[in-house]
Parts: C-alpha cells; sequence; structure tokens
C-alpha cells in the first residue's frame, strides 16, 4: 500500500512540476515582452524563492500524505482540483482530506473524538517527519 501510495503522489509532484515549469516559461516571456528587460531581471532573481516556498508545502503535504494513508485508511479515494481553496489561494497552502462525507463509513469516522485525534496526531507526525528529515538532511 505505502508503495503505491508513494508511486500516486510521485506522479503528481511530477505533474506538478511540470506544471509549474511551464506557467513560468509563460510568465518569463510575457514579462520579458511586455515589461522590459529590468522587470525580467527582478522576476529571475524572485523565482527561486517562490519555487522553494512552493516545494515546502509540496514536501509538508507528502508527508502528512503519506502518514494519514499509512495510519488511517487506504488512500485510494481520489482528489479533484474543484476546490475553493486550490484556486483561490495565492500562497503554498497544505489541503489535508481526512475523509469523504459522502461515504457513511468514513462520515461516521470523522464524527468520533477519537478519530479526530488519530488524524490530528498523523497530520503532526507528517509536519514533524519534514521538519526531522529538514534538520538532518
Amino acid at each position: 500500500m505505502l508503495k503505491k501510495t508513494f508511486r500516486q503522489m510521485a506522479i503528481a509532484q511530477i505533474v506538478s512540476a511540470m506544471t509549474v515549469i511551464l506557467c513560468l516559461l509563460i510568465d518569463s516571456i510575457m514579462t520579458g515582452r511586455f515589461l522590459g528587460v529590468d522587470s525580467m531581471a527582478a522576476y529571475g532573481l524572485s523565482n527561486p524563492l517562490l519555487l522553494s516556498f512552493a516545494a515546502i508545502g509540496s514536501m509538508v503535504s507528502a508527508g502528512v500524505q503519506v502518514m494519514c494513508s499509512k495510519s488511517l485508511g487506504s488512500g485510494d479515494q481520489k482528489a479533484n482540483n474543484t476546490y475553493y481553496l486550490l484556486k483561490k489561494t495565492s500562497t503554498t497552502i497544505v489541503i489535508v482530506e481526512c475523509g469523504f462525507l459522502s461515504n457513511p463509513e468514513e462520515a461516521a469516522l470523522l464524527k468520533t473524538e477519537e478519530y479526530q485525534d488519530r488524524v490530528a496526531w498523523n497530520i503532526h507526525l507528517g509536519i514533524m517527519q519534514y521538519l526531522n528529515q529538514q534538520q538532518n538532511g
């Protein structure tokens, strides 16, 4: 199960990275074309910072996803891109999907304090795993 989760996560990360690169390429072309060389230089200097924030958010979310999938369930549900937060947030965010309310078993679990504590603990473990890797890596 963990290998399958990792493979799915890796594919999603690769597609995400390719999308970001394409967007950066388009942005740099448009910036250079319409705002000039000085703006292009400023844009080029800011890109590493923006990419760093995106990478940190991606790694934190991957750690949380793996910990939650390993401890709480199968992780076979598919996410979609219709979330308001994904479309309307301009900063790096991490969304942790703890279950589906449309699934009666998961909805019942989400109502229990024990399951909520387990979910919160696994989110904590995912963040701590990321921070430990940063400190030791």
